[in-house]
């Protein structure tokens, strides 16, 4: 399960914590395993939205990344759906800070 192997103590610390620097250079839990983080699937189940979500994210996240710290507010616990994408139960909201240069 994609969903169990992203969440597994073996390859991530605190897995349930939402923690982007996880996958910066220095840390790189994301190449611990080599399946431990297939966020469109792989093989014949690979997403067939993978390359609309890549440009996506290039269009609007990287600009707004760029801008604003993106964190979740104090005391917020994320509950997952059980869906075919796994999405939080309830909002999901977000705090944008912006970033001095």
């Amino acid at each position: 399960s994609i969903l169990l192997a992203q969440r597994h103590p073996a390859f991530w610390s605190e897995p349930e914590r939402f923690d982007p620097d996880r996958f910066s250079e220095p840390r790189a839990e994301h190449r611990r395993h080599r399946h431990s983080f297939r966020p469109f699937g792989g093989g014949a189940h690979t997403c067939m939205g993978v390359r609309f979500a890549m440009l996506q994210i290039k269009a609007v996240m990287l600009p707004l990344l760029r801008r604003f710290r993106l964190q979740l507010p104090p005391g917020y616990a994320l509950r997952i759906k059980p869906t075919p994408s796994f999405r939080p139960a309830d909002d999901l909201p977000l705090l944008l800070t912006p970033i001095n240069a």
